[in-house]
């Protein structure tokens, strides 16, 4: 899946595989294993840090984040796009008695 286009491309590090035409989550490891070897390999210890970013973005302040997009150029109709991904949307929960009505996300 490509979620990504050539004006938002131009932002992003090599580094970043998420949501990118032709990276995944094979190139991320691979990345981050050879990055530990050659750590290694200098004599040095290597430190991780995981983050969920399901729960930082929720603490995005979405008309800010509007305004950064606009200012790098990125187009009415491409910003339209990131909020039909991220906000007004509905989910629901199974639990052992069955499922919950449509519960709304909020960011």
């Amino acid at each position: 899946m490509n979620l990504t286009n050539p004006l938002i491309d131009k932002h992003l590090d090599d580094t970043q595989v998420g949501f990118r035409k032709g990276k995944g989550t094979r190139g991320g490891i691979f990345l981050l294993r050879n990055t530990c070897e050659w750590m290694m390999d200098c004599q040095k210890d290597p430190n991780l840090c995981f983050i969920g970013y399901a729960k930082a973005f929720d603490k995005v302040n979405h008309e800010i984040l509007m305004e950064v997009l606009a200012k790098a150029g990125i187009p009415n109709h491409e910003r339209r796009r990131v909020c039909e991904i991220y906000w007004n949307q509905s989910a629901k929960v199974n639990l052992t008695s069955g499922t919950t009505e449509d519960i709304m996300i909020r960011c």
